[in-house]
């Protein structure tokens, strides 16, 4: 018993190797998402003055055009008797 004990201990022990390229996989990926962090941390601190005047000035776009959505443009439609609608054959058409 302690024979089959110990191979199965072995056997999941070496298994661990198979885990190995996922964790540097993740590795690699948070080392590139720290980096984009520091970068974009870095913008925000530098340009805080502009981000702020930035931000003010597209909150007030936002809202002068929310209110210019507030009646949908009304669709265009083809009458059934025009050329080129789905209800105009080709028997009609000769007439």
């Amino acid at each position: 018993m302690p024979a089959l004990e110990r191979a199965i201990e072995a056997l999941i022990f070496a298994s661990r190797w198979i885990l190995a390229p996922f964790f540097l996989g993740l590795l690699v990926a948070m080392v590139v998402l720290l980096f984009k962090f520091m970068k974009e941390l870095l913008d925000l601190v530098l340009n805080i003055w502009t981000t702020s005047r930035a931000m003010r000035h597209a909150s007030s776009t936002r809202s002068r055009r929310s209110s210019d959505r507030s009646m949908p443009a009304r669709p265009t439609t083809r009458s059934s008797r025009e050329p080129g609608s789905s209800g105009f054959t080709r028997s009609s058409r000769r007439r």
